[in-house]
């Protein structure tokens, strides 16, 4: 066999392997992109928005305000009532 048959052969056999190679990179990418895509989906689907989170803490802590007067005020008045006897 002459030596260029078998360059030949080796350089088919080494483009064989980084094509088979580069194969396997481009589908794992594409795997990788519906992967991600999916990912994207379900995440907007299960976890809460920052800005509807701040708004829910907003209401929390103006709800919480709110009550904090009102016993605020009931114990003004019910320290009102003992001072008085």
């Amino acid at each position: 066999m002459e030596w260029q048959n078998l360059f030949n052969i080796a350089a088919s056999f080494v483009v064989f392997l980084l094509g088979w190679f580069v194969r396997l990179a481009y589908d794992a990418t594409v795997a990788m992109k519906e992967d991600i895509t999916e990912l994207e989906r379900t995440v907007s689907n299960h976890y809460v928005r920052r800005e509807d989170y701040k708004q829910d803490i907003r209401e929390i802590k103006d709800m919480l305000i709110s009550i904090t007067v009102k016993i605020d005020n009931k114990v003004d008045k019910h320290d009102l009532r003992l001072h008085d006897n």
